[in-house]
């Protein structure tokens, strides 16, 4: 998955998302690798710190929202969609990157990683500490 496929495209040229600076993949991946990984080393192990996690198959696009904003999460404005650290991050509003999570991540195998910040006149202010992963399947897990 790369955020220069079509459907992604379109939504820059719609103005609901923007490409940020490799850099910023390149700074996420290193918190990434900073945190402690299940005994598999696939995913990142949750249990390591408070977090909910959420069945996206069990719940209302509306109430998952809800959920997310009254969480730390929605003092973010953006929600910024990694995809590796040689690809720039995909940012949207939070509300609408929460509603598309499973278009940012189509057909892109194993668990994928957010993060939440701001773009404040063109400068990227991420907080990785406002983590969010979806499992590759349909549960999202998100720090607190």
């Amino acid at each position: 998955m790369s955020p220069n496929a079509e459907h992604l495209e379109k939504w820059i040229e719609n103005a609901q998302a923007e490409l940020v600076d490799k850099e910023v993949s390149s700074r996420f991946t290193k918190y990434l690798n900073s945190l402690n990984w299940s005994v598999s080393g696939l995913k990142l192990d949750f249990n390591e710190f408070p977090h909910k996690k959420i069945n996206l198959s069990q719940i209302e696009e509306s109430t998952l929202v809800s959920e997310i904003k009254n969480s730390s999460i929605g003092q973010s404005e953006k929600l910024f969609f990694f995809y590796n650290d040689t690809k720039p991050c995909l940012a949207c509003e939070l509300e609408f990157g929460l509603k598309n999570i499973d278009q940012a991540y189509w057909k892109a195998p194993g668990p994928r990683y957010m993060f939440c910040g701001n773009i404040i006149e063109g400068e990227v202010q991420e907080d990785f500490e406002r983590l969010l992963m979806i499992d590759g399947v349909e549960t999202l897990y998100y720090r607190i």
